[in-house]
């Protein structure tokens, strides 16, 4: 496992953000993932911020961060899209998908270059060991 990306709160408007670590000294982090995510946001000229997740947003990559596993959260949106987004009143009406749209372009490059990497670290072993 290279680490985990969690999806959580992606809004229509605002900014794409990637959101790792967690606790005092922000442990957890994912750089392989984030590098990945930032290169593909590059490539398709998606505006994406990565940022320390805030102390107050409790996600579901937390808990596996703090196995030791590289985990990040991308989210789309501001704090204002916590009031209508991932709430227990949540209708799809509310929402066109433009966000999850192009957040799912976003990770499908992302996973493109991350296996990519990976078959060609292993070609580079494979070699190394002839």
């Amino acid at each position: 496992v290279q680490g985990v990306i969690n999806v959580d709160g992606l809004d229509d408007d605002g900014t794409i953000y990637l959101a790792e670590g967690y606790g005092l000294g922000r442990r957890g982090t994912a750089p392989q993932l984030a590098a990945a995510l930032m290169t593909a946001a590059a490539i398709l000229d998606l505006p994406v911020t990565r940022r320390p997740l805030p102390r107050s947003l409790p996600v579901d990559h937390l808990p596996i961060a703090a196995k030791g596993i590289p985990a990040l959260t991308v989210l789309r949106g501001g704090w204002s899209s916590l009031l209508r987004v991932h709430q227990a009143s949540d209708r799809p009406e509310a929402l066109e998908g433009r966000g999850a749209a192009e957040v799912a372009t976003l990770l499908a490059a992302a996973l493109t270059l991350l296996r990519d990497g990976e078959a060609a670290h292993l070609a580079r072993r494979r070699a190394a060991g002839s």
